[in-house]
Parts: C-alpha cells; sequence; structure tokens
C-alpha cells in the first residue's frame, strides 16, 4: 500500500511539473538587411558555380548529378557548421595570446574538416565512384587556394 501511495505521489508531481511549465515562446528570426540578402544570394550563385564546375570535372552525368547535388549541399553544410569562428586580428599588433587562440582555432578547424571528409566518403561513395571522390576532394582544395588568392588580392595582401 505504501508503494501505491508513493508510485501515485511521484506520478501527481510529475504530471504537475510538467503541466506547470510555461511553453517556451520561439525566438524571432532576425529581419536580414539588403545587403545580408544580396551577400546571401551571392553565396548561393558562388555555390552554385562551384557545383557546376565539379560535375564537369568528375564527369557526372545528369543521373549522378541529381543524387550527388543534395549530397554534396549536406556536405557543404557540416564543413561549415564545424568551422570554429574567430575575430580577425591585426597581425602586427598581436598579442602571443591572440596568436595562439588563433593558430589553435585553425588546427581545429583543419582537423574539423578531416573529420567531415572521412565521415562523408562512404556517403558520397553511394552516388559517385572513389576515384571521383578523390577528384572531389582535389577539386575542392584546388578551388579553395583559388578563391583564397582572389580574397587576399581583393584585400591588397
Amino acid at each position: 500500500m505504501k508503494r501505491f501511495i508513493i508510485s501515485m505521489l511521484c506520478a501527481v508531481s510529475v504530471v504537475g511539473v510538467a503541466l506547470a511549465q510555461e511553453p517556451v515562446a520561439e525566438p524571432q528570426k532576425a529581419q536580414m538587411t539588403e545587403e545580408q540578402k544580396a551577400k546571401m544570394q551571392e553565396h548561393r550563385e558562388l555555390f552554385n558555380i562551384r557545383l557546376q564546375i565539379i560535375k564537369e570535372e568528375l564527369k557526372l552525368t545528369d543521373e549522378q548529378y541529381e543524387q550527388f547535388a543534395p549530397v554534396y549541399r549536406e556536405y557543404n553544410k557540416a564543413m561549415h557548421f564545424n568551422r570554429v569562428k574567430v575575430a580577425k586580428i591585426d597581425w602586427s599588433k598581436a598579442t602571443k595570446q591572440e596568436i595562439n587562440t588563433m593558430l589553435k582555432a585553425r588546427l581545429d578547424n583543419t582537423i574539423n574538416a578531416a573529420m567531415v571528409r572521412k565521415n562523408y566518403i562512404l556517403i558520397f561513395e553511394e552516388v559517385i565512384k572513389p576515384r571521383q571522390l578523390v577528384k572531389l576532394y582535389k577539386i575542392e582544395d584546388a578551388l579553395s587556394a583559388r578563391a583564397r588568392e582572389e580574397y587576399n588580392k581583393r584585400q591588397g595582401k
């Protein structure tokens, strides 16, 4: 009888606590500025250009491309999601601590990117051949290097 009463008290208290909580209001999404919208559109266009380059370089058929594109989009999201973001620093005035933080963040990004690539090997192999996957990673590295060069040129570095 004691167990029954204790069980009932526990059940009532759990239900009471659950009902007493107020529903959590969803946070409102911040409105994007026109500049942010334009930048987002530019990113989409650049990504689509990147996809077309990859399609041509890997010689993907239309069927392969239809299967590949969504997987590559998810892969790209995973690569960006796992990136450690660090504020830019002025290297000429940076302290030892700031430099170490930046170096650690860069190394973390390298490790995270390698882990995402490793995790996506089997997923990519469902839609493209292993040789195409090796070539994909080489193409990505080349495109990233070209993008960095262009960025540095535009920044006057």
